[in-house]
């Protein structure tokens, strides 16, 4: 299970663990979501030099979408497994109780809100997504930068069997956030804690025995 970069001892002096992916500034977003992205892709590659297949990927919150784009850009996986994550950076920017200071420096800056936000990850993001021909994003393409990153949008382009877990009470990744991408992921099936985000932990057994028998029985051969 890898640590992913800014988080744990990879997290650089002065920051708590995971805070640099909280920076309200897209495109530096975008690049420590790309440094993340190829970390796990690396990783895998590892992998595939000391191990034989099947190769299976987990994600767990902010993981989970880290997993969703390496997923769908590496296509040698043959099954995932997602929890208590999700998609559209709307509900996640603008609903989550975690991503608070980002609202509050967008307000002082007036470099978004929450109607533009809403607007640019409605039709404009739907019509950027169609237009997409492969997982592989070109740099700037995209309206705004967050769609660069925004697991939604690599979703459709995960070809493997996946399992999202859901938390009922997350306030962290709103419900709606979880269920986009699940219906945007082509073969997703879809599981729920009664628990909120980080309680979630309590069911750990849980969740990693059902990721095994669903890669077992699900995952590609």
């Amino acid at each position: 299970m890898m640590i992913l970069p800014y988080h744990f001892e990879r997290t650089p002096d002065g920051y708590r663990s995971g805070q640099l992916f909280l920076d309200p500034r897209t495109d530096v977003l975008r690049d420590r979501f790309e440094n993340a992205v190829v970390d796990a892709m690396t990783s895998l590659e590892y992998l595939r030099a000391t191990c034989s297949p099947p190769y299976y990927l987990m994600g767990y919150s902010f993981g989970g979408f880290i997993a969703v784009i390496t997923a769908a850009i590496d296509g040698g996986i043959s099954g995932l497994s997602l929890t208590v994550t999700g998609g559209n950076f709307y509900h996640i920017t603008w609903k989550s109780f975690v991503t608070g200071v980002m609202r509050v420096k967008y307000e002082e800056d007036g470099s978004c809100n929450r109607d533009k936000c809403h607007e640019m990850h409605g039709k404009i993001f739907h019509d950027y997504t169609a237009s997409l021909e492969g997982p592989e994003v070109e740099l700037g393409s995209a309206p705004i930068s967050c769609l660069e990153y925004d697991p939604l949008t690599y979703a459709r382009f995960v070809r493997c069997p996946t399992l999202l877990t859901g938390a009922l009470f997350d306030i962290f990744i709103p419900k709606k956030s979880t269920l986009e991408l699940s219906q945007a992921i082509p073969d997703c099936k879809v599981k729920w804690l009664p628990t909120g985000h980080l309680s979630s932990i309590l069911f750990k057994r849980w969740v990693l025995r059902e990721a095994a028998t669903f890669f077992v029985n699900f995952g590609r051969s």
